[in-house]
């Protein structure tokens, strides 16, 4: 019998050991690989999801709805909608579902301007024409009173211009109130409440895809805060930013705001008193300014007012809103001088420009103080270019009325 030398057994356990190490490797190598294909299906399911939902939202006619659905039928996963309004925006946050996997994605939307909003002004009613003088521009469509627009002079200064305006003339037949979304106007009594202040932090980011963040405080933000995301922050008399604080995409909310010379930032400050920003602020799109004067009572018998400071830059919307039409002390919204807006001025009361619109103005009055005079349906040394807005503009929910053709107007963290 021959004999087979101890060594070959050892070689050969060796070499069982190897196939067997090497077939459980291919076995592993396998499951994970099927096990990537499953979670790369389930991502480009999700991803398909959340496109077809985002086409959902835009489409939907309703800026506050929630829904939970599966979109497709013949396919696993379910989708989560929640639109909501956002200050005068819409946002939403949609929540794509494939079995373990979900992909989140937060979006604001704006709706595409048309009609009275391609328009560069839109003036009123009240019996009186637009008088113009010195270097005044209006660029694109105008809509005005009956009587139409005359130049004019000032201290002997006249109209300098060649056309009046560079567009088409239309009647302005509607009071502005009309072109309003009520369903999107804030209301800050439901959220500026009396209470013990809070300790704020220096710094907060809240992602949208969380509930939203409730800040009180008494007086002054602290100096180089940091606050971004879904957070509103309220005072129940006078809240101050200071410039050198670092707000995106926050919600102010007060009786009186002050935002101090120097700021930089985007955000929507809403108050219901008054509304002054320093000199040489920039607030970045889409940041708004909004004044909102509740009913007359008593304790508002008095004339509310917004105020951009000399040199500052706003891109976004200014939005004064008096709930009773027929209260005399309307709002007053002042554009100091050397001012610039890119994107719409709404003032359902008394405006004075003294800088410059680029985009679109809607207004009940514009006045003009010169030497101790006020006078009415005046502009002097104004331009108004809704030519040069930009055609990615998208208008706020409060200024979308129809809502039927919406786009993303920015993605959300």
């Amino acid at each position: 019998m021959k004999k087979i030398h101890a060594g070959s057994l050892l070689l050969a356990i060796f070499i069982s050991f190897i196939i067997a190490t090497m077939a459980a490797l291919l076995l592993l190598q396998f499951s994970y690989y099927a096990e990537y294909l499953q979670q790369t299906n389930n991502r480009d399911k999700c991803n398909d999801l959340l496109n077809s939902s985002v086409a959902l939202v835009l489409g939907n006619k309703n800026a506050a709805f929630t829904t939970q659905t599966q979109l497709f039928k013949e396919e696993a996963g379910e989708t989560n909608i929640q639109s909501r309004n956002w200050g005068i925006f819409s946002i939403a946050t949609i929540r794509a579902i494939v079995g373990k996997d979900t992909l989140v994605r937060n979006l604001m939307t704006g709706g595409i301007p048309d009609s009275v909003f391609n328009a560069c002004i839109y003036l009123e009613e009240h019996n009186k024409p637009l008088l113009i003088s010195g270097n005044t521009v209006l660029n694109g469509n105008v809509y005005l009173p009956k009587s139409g627009i005359n130049p004019t002079y000032l201290d002997k200064d006249g109209f300098k211009g060649k056309q009046l305006y560079n567009g088409q003339l239309f009647t302005s037949t509607k009071e502005i109130k009309s072109f309003v979304n009520l369903e999107a106007l804030p209301d800050p009594k439901k959220t500026i409440k009396k209470g013990q202040p809070d300790q704020l932090p220096l710094s907060i980011r809240q992602s949208f895809s969380d509930s939203v963040r409730h800040l009180y405080t008494q007086g002054k933000l602290p100096n180089e805060g940091t606050y971004a995301g879904q957070i509103i922050i309220c005072a129940d008399s006078i809240l101050t930013v200071p410039g050198n604080c670092s707000l995106e995409n926050v919600i102010l909310m007060a009786p009186y705001i002050k935002i101090e010379s120097g700021f930089r930032g985007r955000l929507q400050a809403i108050a219901t008193d008054s509304l002054i920003t320093g000199q040489d602020c920039f607030f970045e799109y889409p940041s708004a300014l909004v004044l909102l004067k509740p009913s007359r009572t008593e304790a508002n018998n008095f004339t509310a007012r917004l105020q951009l400071g000399k040199a500052s830059h706003l891109n976004g919307s200014i939005f004064t809103y008096t709930a009773n039409s027929n209260d005399l002390f309307r709002i007053y919204t002042y554009l100091g001088d050397q001012t610039k807006v890119t994107g719409t001025v709404y003032s359902d009361g008394y405006l004075e420009i003294n800088g410059s619109i680029t985009g679109t103005l809607l207004t009940a009055y514009t006045i003009l103080k010169h030497q101790g005079s006020i006078y009415d349906n005046r502009l002097h040394n104004t331009s108004i270019d809704r030519n040069a807005l930009s055609s990615h503009y998208l208008l706020p929910a409060v200024l979308d009325q129809q809502q039927s053709a919406r786009k993303v107007l920015q993605w959300l963290n």
